[in-house]
């Protein structure tokens, strides 16, 4: 298992410090979604981000930040088909106040 100082941080903080776990890791299923979705309000009350990683991979290819209002995804750039398919809007670059 990979150790949590090993991930990749999508934010940092004041002093460069690593944004405080509240929460365990969890591996992702039908019952995850489902909670994460009952839940969506109480979670952004209380949490400012979520990383979701690959098992046995240390970047993250999805980041939820809440309080940008805004996710960051990464994909390989022939996958961008999928977000038109489902009219997911999508930029390949930054928002300028970010």
């Amino acid at each position: 298992m990979i150790d949590r100082e090993e991930l990749e941080v999508v934010t940092f903080y004041d002093n460069d410090t690593r944004p405080t776990k509240i929460a365990n890791s969890y591996y992702f299923n039908e019952n995850i979604i489902k909670m994460i979705g009952s839940n969506f309000v109480l979670i952004l009350e209380k949490m400012d981000s979520i990383s979701i990683y690959k098992e046995g991979e240390i970047d993250w290819f999805l980041c939820m930040i809440f309080h940008e209002k805004m996710s960051l995804l990464k994909i390989p750039e022939d996958e961008l088909k999928y977000l038109e398919t489902a009219k997911i809007p999508y930029s390949l670059e930054p928002p300028a106040w970010w």
